[in-house]
């Protein structure tokens, strides 16, 4: 994959239960913001899984063609 993410992630191995309903994996994994052109911000403290997130995002919005 040409976008060099530092590992593999994908919203199947993410376990979202302990963030706020803004940013649970079913509204995420749709894309619906890139769509929107509609920025994300991720917030939290060290270890919950801020660049996990953002790379599970980068990798599903790849497979689905959007460059």
């Amino acid at each position: 994959m040409a976008a060099r993410f530092p590992y593999r992630m994908d919203f199947g191995s993410f376990e979202t239960s302990h963030l706020s309903p803004e940013v649970r994996r079913e509204r995420l994994s749709t894309l619906q913001f890139v769509a929107d052109r509609a920025n994300v911000v991720l917030v939290g403290n060290p270890g919950v899984g801020k660049t996990a997130l953002a790379v599970a995002c980068g990798h599903a919005a790849c497979a689905e063609g959007m460059l």
